[in-house]
């Protein structure tokens, strides 16, 4: 199903390639597939604070809160693929501390999928970084997005990780979306218009 569904957002990436889509189309598909995605996958659902404390979401809010997981991976790794090596290469290095992680929490399909999309984005890179032969581009920016979400939720299900663990392993990659939609939401700023005001990008030049 994880496998399924990044394939879908692989998809999505390369119809937006070929003929580009306007923001709202997307974000409606993004939605869609996210929602459905989480609940085949399996939504995070139980929130341990301490040992004694548990937090266990209706199954409504942690599909909800779930697809929004998936939501903010895609975009947030759309996003950060404007320099070379940089959105792929913080994927990869997520998810090998996932496949470590599925490893020690015997949850051999979460460690498959995480390991095989490790694998696979590094292969990528040695062509990406630092010659930029080969780029992502949506199609390859939304799969690594969409594989990262997922494979963290099954982690979630298969291992009994605590959700908090994946967002950590990525927050690298996320702080830097999630800090400049907030700095342009203050700003007043359409979040949906396309712009060059990320940390990495001001850097770049």
């Amino acid at each position: 199903g994880a496998t399924a569904f990044a394939c879908a957002f692989a998809a999505i990436g390369l119809w937006d390639d070929v003929r580009p889509l306007g923001p709202r189309l997307k974000v409606t598909l993004f939605t869609i597939a996210a929602v459905f995605a989480s609940y085949t996958v399996g939504p995070a659902q139980v929130f341990p604070f301490t040992e004694s404390e548990v937090l266990v979401l209706p199954l409504q809010i942690a599909v909800f809160g779930s697809a929004l997981w998936v939501f903010t991976m895609v975009n947030g790794v759309n996003f950060m693929d404007g320099a070379n090596g940089l959105a792929m290469g913080s994927v990869a290095v997520g998810l090998f501390g996932l496949a470590a992680i599925a490893a020690n929490s015997h949850a051999p399909g979460a460690l498959a999928l995480a390991l095989c999309g490790a694998a696979a984005l590094i292969g990528f890179l040695v062509w990406n970084y630092p010659s930029g032969k080969l780029f992502a581009g949506d199609s390859g920016a939304l799969f690594a997005g969409a594989l990262a979400a997922l494979a963290s939720l099954s982690v979630i299900q298969g291992g009994g990780v605590s959700p908090f663990v994946p967002p950590l392993l990525f927050f690298p990659l996320l702080a830097d979306v999630l800090l400049t939609l907030a700095w342009r939401a203050m700003k007043g700023r359409k979040l949906l218009t396309g712009h060059r005001e990320h940390v990495y990008q001001i850097m770049i030049r």
